[in-house]
């Protein structure tokens, strides 16, 4: 039963990576209006997931903008909270909840996105959180199947910090300010 969750869980994984589009087509993409604002409340998403969850936003010019940087439509620069080289991953040890952390901050794009218009999400989209999320979690858990499980909940964790109302609100000023500015954060 492990070796088919195993082996369904890699396949899914595998999927989603042959979806990538090129980067050249997702900078076209990126010019569509309807994109834009989804790329709007993606990033937004991760930005008031990290403030919730007590993240400190990253310093710099470019800490949340949806300006298309080459290797990405938009992006959210937060504080690495595990900046040390001896990581504590035991159940009780602290660097274990800052990644539940981080990856629910990793999770919480398309889960702003989805609510936003749940017609807007594409397979490309969010890929590389979605990796950074399962590589989080992966090193504390014992199992693919414990990982994939481990995902599902902090998929829902995610899914209640941007429905919190006060959460979304803040989401859809963020949305309309990035569409503004495209980069607010900039000198």
């Amino acid at each position: 039963m492990a070796e088919q969750d195993s082996a369904r869980y890699h396949a899914a994984a595998k999927r989603q990576s042959r979806q990538v589009m090129s980067r050249k087509d997702q900078n076209a993409m990126q010019t569509k209006p309807g994109t834009l604002k989804a790329t709007a409340y993606h990033e937004a998403g991760h930005a008031m997931a990290a403030w919730q969850l007590e993240i400190p936003l990253g310093k710099g010019k470019h800490v949340l903008s949806i300006v298309t940087d080459g290797s990405a439509q938009g992006h959210c620069q937060y504080k690495n909270m595990l900046s040390c080289h001896n990581i504590d991953v035991s159940p009780t040890g602290g660097d274990r909840l800052k990644m539940e952390r981080m990856a629910i901050v990793k999770l919480a794009g398309l889960v702003a996105q989805r609510r936003h218009r749940p017609s807007s999400l594409r397979s490309w989209q969010g890929s590389s959180d979605f990796h950074s999320a399962v590589g989080l979690v992966s090193c504390f858990t014992g199992s693919d199947r414990e990982t994939e499980a481990y995902l599902n909940l902090l998929q829902i964790r995610a899914e209640q910090i941007i429905d919190r109302p006060h959460v979304w609100e803040c989401v859809e000023a963020l949305a309309s300010t990035l569409l503004e500015r495209k980069d607010p954060f900039r000198n």
